[in-house]
């Protein structure tokens, strides 16, 4: 409970106002002294019930996916009337001053009151939302009233999955790489089936007959291209020379394998997934998605140098014409030697390098810095396909221009 001072004020002035109008002290000061003594037990006496049997409930979607609107819904509701009632939510997962959520009540008399706003979740991570804080200073502004309701949800923010057909160059580049690994395969390939046409499907897989039948593409399917596994490595490595909590190169990384993640989960490959010390075994399906997409919310970067277990864990795991997608920020000359031990195996490799902001050297289109053209040569010599990003540039096209 506090007192508000300028309230005070206020009724000072006011009895200024009646000592004027007075010509007799006694009764002046009886009637302000009943008049004051009477408005600040009302006030008091108000002011504790006013929010003192206040409740609330909040509804709102246990999942979403960063950069999505997400709608929080509050039902509040009393035993005894409230009136003039701010109401104040914290919504986490939102960013700086987005995360508080004023709301107001002007009467609440022994009903329910729904209240709802919409934020943005800008962050991927597991967020618990709340509390929930009351205050009103009804009546006659006097005394202000303060209660926190622990009140609270969970949510789980996913990374943001960007739809690559959103981005030209880099669906052609992925799905042709890996669709085109696929169909070069040697062995047995018995007809399976027919499926719906895909972005990076080869014309020849097309089946014109039934295409025309059904008034859409469709495609021969193999059984020799079905359940195909394809792993991301994952870095959570800290790059060196950065000690930032927040690191926009890494956090991009998560978005960058949220999108091949479906992307490839979408044309029906078996999936795995490779981080730090911890790996999760090819499956197919949405439940093998959000499987990943749990992990890729709660990922942190690491001090120690746990990218050389990972390598490890895909060397040993992958097997020959297996993909692998590397989604990395580091690379050195012992990262080198197991790139080159997976090509070796037979393992086909695609290395999506994100320059790190802290890289030495500006980064010009054109032409590149001696230092970076040096990096990524490094990573061709392996013989793996290389695309690099900087920011959000796919800077793939004017490399090979360069070579």
């Amino acid at each position: 409970m506090k007192v508000n001072r300028n309230s005070v004020t206020f009724f000072l002035i006011l009895f200024m106002v009646i000592v004027a109008g007075f010509n007799t002290r006694a009764n002046l000061l009886f009637f302000t002294g009943y008049l004051l003594t009477g408005i600040f037990i009302l006030s008091f006496i108000f002011s504790i019930r006013n929010i003192s049997n206040l409740r609330v409930s909040r509804k709102i979607e246990k999942v979403t996916f960063q950069n999505e609107i997400v709608r929080v819904d509050l039902e509040l509701y009393s035993d005894s009337p409230a009136s003039f009632v701010k109401v104040r939510d914290q919504f986490t997962p939102a960013s700086g001053d987005e995360r508080i959520k004023d709301l107001f009540i002007y009467n609440l008399d022994k009903s329910r009151v729904r209240l709802s706003y919409e934020e943005k979740a800008v962050m991927r991570g597991r967020f618990k939302i709340g509390p929930v804080e009351a205050e009103s200073d009804f009546p006659f502004l006097l005394f202000t009233r303060r209660r926190v309701l622990e009140e609270y949800s969970e949510i789980l923010v996913y990374p943001e999955v960007t739809d690559m057909k959103g981005f030209p160059a880099y669906e052609q580049i992925i799905t042709a790489s890996v669709n085109k690994i696929i169909t070069t395969i040697g062995g047995s390939n018995e007809f399976f089936g027919i499926r719906d046409y895909q972005t990076g499907d080869s014309m020849r897989s097309i089946d014109w007959k039934v295409s025309a039948r059904m008034n859409q593409l469709v495609v021969k399917e193999f059984e020799k291209q079905l359940g195909y596994s394809t792993y991301l490595l994952f870095d959570v490595k800290r790059e060196e020379n950065s000690r930032e909590r927040f690191n926009i190169c890494f956090e991009k990384s998560v978005n960058i394998a949220a999108s091949v993640l479906k992307n490839r989960i979408d044309n029906n490959d078996n999936v795995g997934f490779i981080w730090g010390d911890r790996y999760i075994l090819p499956a197919s399906g949405k439940e093998q998605l959000f499987q990943i997409l749990n992990e890729l919310a709660l990922v942190n970067m690491v001090e120690t140098d746990i990218l050389e277990k990972s390598y490890i864990n895909a060397v040993n795991i992958a097997e020959p014409e297996n993909i692998l997608i590397i989604i990395s920020r580091n690379i050195n000359a012992r990262y080198l030697e197991f790139i080159k031990l997976l090509i070796a195996k037979k393992i086909r490799v695609i290395f999506i390098y994100l320059v790190p902001e802290s890289f030495s050297g500006k980064l010009d289109k054109d032409p590149l810095s001696p230092e970076i053209h040096l990096r990524f040569k490094e990573i061709l010599l392996t013989g793996a396909t290389l695309y690099p990003y900087y920011k959000d540039d796919l800077i793939s096209e004017i490399f090979n221009k360069g070579n």
